[in-house]
């Protein structure tokens, strides 16, 4: 990887196209926290996931609680 490449890569501006697939991440993760967060991965109603290179390599999660609409 070149300086440059490799500069835009750590600003976010390139970014992985290589495997293994997001979806992939995605349903490792899912399955993981089975019986840890929720009960079934069934009960995840939004995902984001997103690839970067990075010097630090990692998987960040962030879960939220998502109400009933009558705040239940």
């Amino acid at each position: 990887m070149t300086k440059k490449l490799r500069q835009a890569s750590m600003a976010g501006l390139h970014r992985p196209i290589t495997k293994p697939d997001n979806s992939n991440y995605a349903k490792g993760i899912e399955d993981a926290l089975n019986n840890v967060i929720y009960n079934d991965d069934s009960q995840i109603v939004d995902l984001v996931i997103r690839k970067f290179y990075s010097d630090k390599p990692r998987v960040e999660i962030r879960i939220e609680e998502v109400g009933e609409p009558d705040g239940k």
